[in-house]
């Protein structure tokens, strides 16, 4: 079964893990009582969680921007190996084993309270440049929820890369239908790739006005086309 531990060396040479226990061969006698304390997390600075716990604390109660939506044992570890160091504490070490590091321990609360659609479609793209599919398309569903026609388009995209092009068309519609041009100029593409050379042109003529130059060249080569064939042709 995969295990992981987070483990930080303190200033006075005991060995803490992320689960919030301490071990010493300190203080303890042959019976198996301790004279150290209940809590050792909480030993430094009167009762204060030591550096390492509260900056764990921190990360589990304020989120980062530094991360995803969901706070990994990976992500967990980079934070406070990037933190603690700089404020002069030892580097944790992650152990694990097998895939244990992508664990999703809880959401992360900076990316969870986004609710500004720009700040959505931006924590999209940002999610998509670094590999996190099921993440962009969370927050392009969340933007596109809220309204936003690029976020529309784009959730289409991506639903169209991973093979569910029934929801890819429907999304591309509805990011026409609140006034993207560019899924204007894609829906009059797509519809004319399928015959319907009347909603084709409806699309592109609007894509076109909406300032797209390739919508405004297919337009015109499509006009040509449907006036070299008979009436009956393209009427679908």
């Amino acid at each position: 079964m995969p295990r992981a531990v987070i483990k930080v060396t303190s200033v006075a040479g005991a060995s803490e893990g992320s689960h919030g226990r301490t071990s010493s061969s300190q203080g303890r006698d042959p019976s198996g009582r301790t004279d150290g304390p209940r809590h050792p997390e909480r030993a430094a600075e009167g009762g204060r969680p030591d550096p390492p716990f509260r900056e764990l604390l921190g990360l589990l109660r304020h989120g980062t921007d530094d991360t995803a939506e969901f706070l990994t044992l990976q992500t967990i570890h980079e934070h406070l190996a990037r933190v603690l160091p700089s404020k002069g504490h030892p580097r944790p070490e992650l152990r694990g084993t097998h895939t244990v590091g992508r664990l999703a321990l809880a959401r992360n609360r900076a990316r969870s309270a986004i609710s500004d659609p720009d700040a959505m479609v931006k924590e999209a793209g940002r999610l998509e440049r670094i590999g996190d599919g099921a993440g962009a398309v969370h927050w392009y569903r969340q933007a596109a929820g809220a309204g936003r026609s690029d976020a529309m388009r784009e959730l289409g995209r991506l639903l169209e890369r991973d093979g569910n092009h029934v929801q890819a068309g429907l999304w591309r519609r509805r990011a026409a239908e609140s006034g993207d041009p560019t899924s204007m100029h894609e829906l009059g593409v797509s519809s004319w790739h399928t015959g319907n050379l009347t909603e084709a042109e409806l699309w592109l003529g609007k894509a076109a006005a909406a300032g797209v130059p390739e919508a405004a060249e297919d337009l015109e080569r499509l006009r040509r086309r449907r006036k070299d064939q008979p009436a009956s042709s393209g009427s679908a």
